[in-house]
């Protein structure tokens, strides 16, 4: 039956499903120590393009090949990014109390909560950049905040998806299971597609694209 069939929509969609399912998995246990946040997120958008999106290789051993390709750039930087995420979430926590409490100070949260989500959009930002471009570590936090805010529609819908990811876990525990990949997968892609129509990479599946050679060759630019 057509239905049936390995390269049947049907098929394709399970097998989407499943790959969306291992790697929330791969992303939820090697991002455990809270320090690998960006070991493990910088993996995760460069697999579920190159096989989701362009249905390529080897899930498990490309995530490992990712994450040693990029661990120079994603873990200290996201690191980096964890621990001011933490901070300005526990400062955030306090000023609230304080608004609780009547006190002037309290009235300050919601400035940590606007830096919060302004750090939360950057540290995306440069997920994708560590795995799309050859720099230093202080040049990517650079174009990470610089993409941010150039292109800031853009930013505020991949928050959009990411506190919608977060709700629905929430709402829905088994979510983790399936979710984080697809809100991945969606982030990603945006921010590709916009990196792609700003002129700082090449789409590949464009004829004017040099043509790839190889199992998953680098497309690295610069900012």
């Amino acid at each position: 039956m057509p239905a049936f069939r390995a390269d049947s929509p049907l098929w394709k969609g399970i097998r989407v499903f499943i790959d969306l399912v291992f790697l929330s998995l791969l992303w939820g246990v090697c991002s455990l120590p809270v320090f690998t946040i960006g070991l493990s997120t910088g993996a995760l958008l460069d697999i579920c393009h190159r096989n989701i999106v362009e249905t390529d290789g080897i899930l498990f051993l490309d995530w490992f090949r990712s994450m040693k390709r990029n661990w120079r750039l994603t873990l200290p930087t996201g690191a980096l990014f964890a621990a001011l995420l933490g901070l300005q979430a526990y400062d955030g926590w306090l000023l609230y109390g304080l608004k609780v409490q009547g006190r002037l100070l309290g009235l300050l949260w919601p400035l940590f909560l606007l830096t919060g989500l302004v750090t939360l959009g950057a540290f995306l930002w440069t997920m994708q950049c560590c795995i799309g471009f050859e720099a230093s570590w202080k040049q990517t936090l650079q174009n990470g905040l610089f993409l941010a805010l150039a292109n800031l529609p853009v930013t505020l819908l991949l928050l959009l998806i990411v506190g919608a990811v977060g709700l629905l876990i929430y709402l829905i525990p088994a979510g983790m299971f399936v979710l984080p990949g697809l809100g991945a997968l969606g982030c990603g892609e945006l921010m590709r597609q916009r990196l792609i129509r700003n002129g700082y990479i090449k789409d590949a599946s464009s004829g004017d694209a040099p043509a790839e050679t190889g199992t998953h060759s680098e497309q690295k630019g610069s900012v």
